[in-house]
């Protein structure tokens, strides 16, 4: 992915989980990293030593002996803590090419209350992060993209009479299983997932006919991954046993972030140019 080398890349939920083995790859890759989370401190400066440790000592500057990583501590919910890491991110590292949006709660009451039990304030928790702070970050990061430059091959094509826009980049929003399928007793988790389907297909639709450069937009729904947040839910205990894993899923296992990871690395980049506002199971043959 040479493509992705010294771009920069904006990631929140990226302290822990498959946001963090994201942004350790694509630091792996060459590539300036802004990740946001609202972990302690502790937990994001380790995250960002981790980071930088995967970058080599070599390579965590650039050229003027900058930085080429940024850590900030971030609610989703919160726009204008959202606006001003994107601002940092762009005056420390430069605009960006592209973002992964993997900040995500499950909720205190998913397995616990169906829908005529869930409370206001855990509704408005699940739905405020994964849906209202998908929909914050991808305002921020739009605004904050590099304009297109027009490669050889690029900006070449008609439609209608018209050059094709070249790109500007990408962004990989993370809805779940449940973003296609509803789940008993997950009734806000399910409709925030399904609600970033709704939004990232439609900014696919409006970006993809951006004037400053075409910004793709792709889901990707990842099954049960064994990550903090699925430890958190209780599920862990059920899937791991080998009748429940069998039923579920047709690998009859989880999977791992390192299962995630390419797949996100492929749509951010290059290899997947002509790929927008679609939507990928990543579930070990749950729903197929």
């Amino acid at each position: 992915m040479a493509d992705l080398a010294h771009k920069t890349i904006a990631i929140t939920g990226g302290a822990s989980g498959m946001g963090h083995a994201i942004a350790l790859r694509l630091a792996q890759l060459g590539a300036n990293v802004s990740i946001a989370d609202v972990a302690p401190a502790p937990q994001l400066a380790a995250a960002l030593a981790a980071i930088e440790a995967a970058a080599g000592h070599a390579h965590a500057h650039d050229s003027h002996s900058r930085s080429r990583f940024l850590a900030r501590t971030v609610d989703v919910r919160d726009s204008a803590a959202v606006d001003a890491w994107m601002a940092d991110t762009v005056a420390s590292l430069g605009r960006i090419h592209g973002a992964a949006n993997f900040a995500g709660v499950p909720g205190r009451e998913m397995n616990v209350r169906g829908v005529a039990e869930v409370g206001d304030e855990d509704w408005e928790l699940v739905v405020g992060v994964n849906l209202t702070g998908v929909m914050k970050c991808m305002r921020a990061e739009v605004g904050a993209f590099a304009h297109a430059v027009v490669e050889e091959g690029e900006g070449k094509g008609k439609g209608k009479g018209k050059g094709v826009p070249a790109q500007a980049g990408a962004i990989v929003n993370c809805s779940s299983i449940h973003g296609v399928v509803g789940g008993a007793l997950r009734g806000a988790y399910a409709a925030s997932k399904h609600g970033v389907i709704g939004l990232s297909r439609s900014a696919a639709r409006e970006l993809g006919r951006r004037k400053e450069g075409a910004i793709r937009v792709n889901v990707v729904c990842p099954g049960h991954i064994v990550t903090p947040m699925l430890e958190s839910t209780g599920d862990l205990a059920l899937i791991e046993q080998a009748e429940e894993v069998q039923y579920d899923t047709t690998l009859q296992r989880v999977g791992r972030v390192e299962e995630v990871v390419p797949l996100v690395i492929h749509l951010l980049s290059k290899e997947s140019s002509f790929t927008t506002g679609a939507v990928h199971m990543v579930d070990g043959g749950r729903f197929c």
